[in-house]
């Protein structure tokens, strides 16, 4: 596990830094139901990060195998 440190700190300073997220939360809570739509911008970006976790990691698995 901890030869993947060199590849997931990347990551995540680049997202630590990304203001999309913060700036989708801002306008979102401009709107009318705000803890609503912050709420179902916070899951999807969750959803989307899972999804994307589980497909890395398939694919890391699979590529270990052809080795």
């Amino acid at each position: 596990m901890f030869d993947l440190f060199p590849i997931i700190l990347p990551l995540l300073i680049t997202d630590i830094i990304n203001p999309v997220l913060l700036a989708a939360v801002i306008y979102s809570l401009g709107s009318n139901k705000l803890f609503l739509n912050s709420i179902f911008i916070l899951l999807g970006w969750f959803l989307i990060y899972f999804i994307a976790g589980i497909a890395e990691s398939a694919s890391y698995g699979s590529a270990g195998k052809n080795r």
